[in-house]
């Protein structure tokens, strides 16, 4: 468990500077590992991806489930 927090918290800070680069499209692939493995930052993040359509295809339907996967 503690390994995967790890990795997950590495993918989220890699998402963050790869969207800060204006890379949004290599940010949702950081922000997708981190979110699998349940941080709920990068959930939070991929779900406004998801939403604004930035990096990947508008999906609301998506946004939402990463939005409530982020609440739990």
């Amino acid at each position: 468990m503690v390994r995967s927090s790890i990795a997950a918290r590495a993918a989220l800070e890699k998402g963050c500077d790869l969207y800060d680069q204006g890379k949004a499209g290599e940010a949702f692939k950081a922000f997708y590992h981190s979110a699998k493995l349940g941080n709920p930052q990068a959930q939070v993040n991929l779900a406004n991806l998801y939403d604004t359509g930035e990096g990947v295809e508008r999906n609301h339907e998506q946004a939402t489930y990463w939005y409530k996967m982020a609440m739990r």
